[in-house]
């Protein structure tokens, strides 16, 4: 589902609620996509923290689709922008912003969230156990974004 937000009601969308994104030409629309750094494998985070980033519905496919305005729109594909900057936060509470090759690589977990709050993560459990349909591939379920 696919929602543009029309929230000042001046017929156009809204840019998006950040003001960083909204400079770039993103647009307030739903759903919203987080990463949250997994590891590598090999070096493991500190106890608390943790590397947060932002994935946006890409604005060109925004056009493309042609959304009206405030309505939920059902789609079957999303294309998104991973822009190379990330929020760090470190193990003491502190935060900094890293980006392009400070940006660690290795897994990436993706959570979708839709306009109504409802959530979706990858990876996530499913893969543990089995599916009730023989066309479902929990496995599916396992994959998160990988960056090199």
């Amino acid at each position: 589902m696919s929602f543009l937000s029309p929230a000042d009601l001046d017929g156009e969308p809204d840019p998006h609620p950040d003001e960083a994104l909204a400079a770039m030409g993103a647009l307030d629309a739903w759903p919203r996509v987080y990463l949250e750094y997994q590891g590598d494998g090999f070096v493991a985070l500190d106890p608390g923290e943790r590397y947060l980033a932002e994935a946006i519905v890409d604005p060109l496919f925004l056009e493309t689709e042609q959304l009206e305005l405030g309505v939920p729109t059902p789609v079957t594909a999303l294309e998104l922008l991973f822009l190379p900057a990330a929020l760090h936060q470190l193990s003491d509470g502190s935060e900094e912003e890293v980006q392009g090759l400070d940006l660690p690589s290795g897994s990436w977990a993706i959570t979708v969230v839709q306009l109504t709050g409802q959530t979706w993560t990858v990876p996530n459990e499913l893969a543990d156990h089995d599916a009730s349909s023989g066309d479902f591939d929990p496995f599916s379920q396992a994959l998160g974004l990988e960056v090199e």
